[in-house]
């Protein structure tokens, strides 16, 4: 008699059991490894990554230019009065264009590589450069701090400037020939023809439809032509344009919005893979994925995954200041952060879940030291806890 009046009691505390340590089989783990100056590279800080058509992986960094083919790196530094080698060791932009020539922006200059045959051109900037993009026309344009705008015929070398002393962050041609420019004073739409623009400020009214930070970080359109705009401390904006483009709809993703909202309001990155999925860095609270399906919901019901810095976890990114993201064709994700980390984002082979749990009230990696199945369930015995996960 005594074992059944028991049985409620031990109901209830396995649920209480269930509620605290119950995982979803549907988490996106990632296993991270990483790069640094132990593996060659000239730093362990990436300011910008990205592969070229030959599947090289070009890392710019604090020290210097880093070419990667998977085993070793090929390093390109500044030489003292040596125009054959790159202007500064700070590298900050990065592009290949229409020929296959690498296009680096440093702190002071812009240089222009042949990689077939290493042959390096100067163009002097007096500002650094911090974006760089290919339109159409095989013209260059190059952001700069405090410099502003310009427009780079490369057969030429002749310049035109605009937007004086702003800081560009970005620049990103949409599907539509819509010339967009990210700004430390709000989003511009950029006519090349006439020279005229639209710039989108915050409203001061607050009526809603408007971007919410003047500081503009980074652009991204997905597939299906909405624009995501990063910005320092509003977040981030999904941007819906009308056929008229002048007329825009603006929804605003905060860290404070649903139960699985971003990390953080400070947006340094962005970058849209092939396969649909939006990766966020953070300046300060690490790396967010949105992925196809949820970037289809209101704010508050969109759930964003975060991959955050965990020193018990070898396996978490190596820091939570995101300072480049890039998915190369074989479907790695780079992330520069603390060091250069690098995660298979397509599941395929043996898929590790983590069994991470607390004990004495602090965060652990725990044992597996026992397993058993029932129907859809899976109970896992760790060190520190009871879990179940459900197939």
């Amino acid at each position: 008699m005594e074992n059944y009046l028991n049985m409620p009691r031990l109901i209830i505390f396995c649920l209480c059991i269930l509620l605290s340590v119950a995982d979803l089989f549907s988490q996106n783990i990632l296993d991270f490894d990483n790069l640094s100056i132990d593996d060659g590279f000239s730093s362990s800080k990436a300011n910008v990554i990205f592969q070229d058509s030959k599947g090289f992986m070009w890392i710019g960094t604090w020290n210097g230019l880093n070419k990667y083919d998977g085993y070793k790196c090929e390093i390109l530094r500044p030489g003292y009065h040596d125009t054959t080698k790159i202007s500064d060791r700070e590298i900050l932009a990065l592009l290949e264009d229409h020929q296959g020539k690498i296009w680096i922006g440093t702190t002071s200059g812009l240089n222009c590589l042949n990689p077939m045959t290493n042959d390096l051109k100067r163009y002097e900037f007096q500002n650094r450069i911090i974006s760089l993009f290919e339109d159409e026309h095989h013209l260059i344009w190059v952001g700069t701090w405090n410099g502003g705008l310009f427009r780079l015929d490369p057969a030429t070398g002749e310049t035109e400037n605009y937007f004086g002393s702003e800081i560009i962050s970005d620049i990103c041609l949409d599907s539509k020939n819509n010339f967009w420019i990210a700004t430390y004073y709000g989003l511009i739409n950029f006519d090349r023809e006439s020279t005229g623009y639209t710039r989108y400020l915050p409203d001061e009214n607050h009526t809603g439809n408007s971007i919410s930070h003047s500081v503009v970080t980074c652009i991204e359109e997905s597939e299906d032509g909405t624009l995501w705009v990063g910005t320092w401390g509003g977040g981030l904006n999904k941007v819906l344009i009308h056929q008229n483009s002048d007329s825009l709809n603006f929804t605003h993703f905060r860290a404070r919005d649903g139960e699985n909202p971003l990390s953080s309001d400070v947006i340094y990155r962005l970058h849209y893979d092939k396969y649909s999925n939006l990766w966020i860095g953070t300046w300060d609270a690490g790396l967010n994925l949105l992925d196809p399906e949820q970037q289809k919901y209101a704010p508050e019901k969109t759930a964003f995954e975060s991959f955050l810095s965990d020193l018990s976890d070898q396996y978490s990114v190596s820091g939570n200041n995101i300072t480049a993201l890039f998915v190369d064709r074989s479907g790695v994700l780079w992330v520069g952060s603390s060091k250069i980390d690098r995660a298979n984002i397509i599941r395929k082979g043996i898929t590790r879940f983590k069994t991470t749990g607390y004990s004495d009230g602090a965060r652990s990696v725990s044992s597996v030291r026992s397993i058993a199945s029932r129907e859809d369930y899976l109970w896992v015995g760790t060190t520190n806890e009871l879990k179940l996960y459900q197939y």
